[in-house]
């Protein structure tokens, strides 16, 4: 009889001790899924997201081309450049401009609706996705941020910062890169139409090499900051 509660003891005991190893496993395999989940979660929004302007990076373009495929509304979207990013390397360098870029990205956000979408090209280029928008409203927007933009203050640069933009638009069921194309184009025409660099009017021209200035005077752009060119105006200008 005692050999028989002996038995029955240790198997009951047995028992509970493979349940609780179970639980321990159970929830164990649970926070390894939370975790792993997680960790997709960050790692996708890392690669979505663009570190340095908080705007969305090119890898999300392919996504959101997939979700716009499923609504039936019509969108314009705005390729965006910088005029003149390298001339403000150049002359302030890769840290100014990153700050250039940075309160341009936020101008566009501060400026646009909560589901519109901006990414981060590459370099200095931006596209603006407007869901709900023709052409004519686009346009109205970008003019409003253009504005916003030129009164950009606590940047390291003396020059005047602006963009250049095309627009296109298209509904979901039509191209969506046909329609960033278009508005590629679009942009870089803009673009001829201005001027090559918006300095001060003191300075004539930039050529690829060389800035030329008043009074046949020159200096590389590529070793010399502007400042330099500034103060060799005002010495000139004094001796006239």
């Amino acid at each position: 009889m005692l050999t028989e509660r002996i038995t029955v003891g240790s198997i009951v005991a047995l028992l509970i001790l493979l349940v609780c190893f179970y639980y321990f496993i159970i929830n164990f395999a649970h926070r390894e899924i939370k975790d792993l989940e997680e960790s997709r979660k960050e790692y996708r929004k890392i690669a979505y997201l663009d570190q340095l302007t908080g705007a969305h990076s090119r890898n999300f373009m392919q996504v959101w081309s997939s979700i716009c495929k499923s609504s039936d509304i019509r969108y314009s979207v705005v390729m965006i450049d910088v005029d003149n990013f390298k001339h403000i390397n150049d002359a302030y360098g890769h840290d100014a401009g990153d700050m250039v870029l940075k309160s341009i990205a936020k101008a566009i956000m501060d400026n646009s609706r909560q589901n519109d979408v901006l990414i981060r090209i590459g370099g200095d280029e931006f596209l603006l996705i407007l869901s709900n928008t023709d052409t004519a409203a686009a346009d109205d927007l970008m003019k409003r941020i253009e504005k916003a933009i030129a009164k950009i203050g606590d940047l390291p640069v003396t020059i005047s910062i602006s963009i250049s933009y095309g627009i296109s638009s298209f509904y979901s069921d039509e191209s969506f890169e046909k329609s960033v194309k278009e508005a590629d184009a679009l942009m870089y025409g803009h673009k001829t139409k201005k001027k090559a660099f918006p300095a001060p009017d003191d300075c004539r021209y930039i050529t690829g090499e060389d800035i030329y200035i008043d009074g046949g005077m020159k200096a590389g752009h590529g070793d010399k900051k502007i400042e330099y060119i500034l103060k060799a105006i005002s010495a000139e200008n004094k001796d006239q």
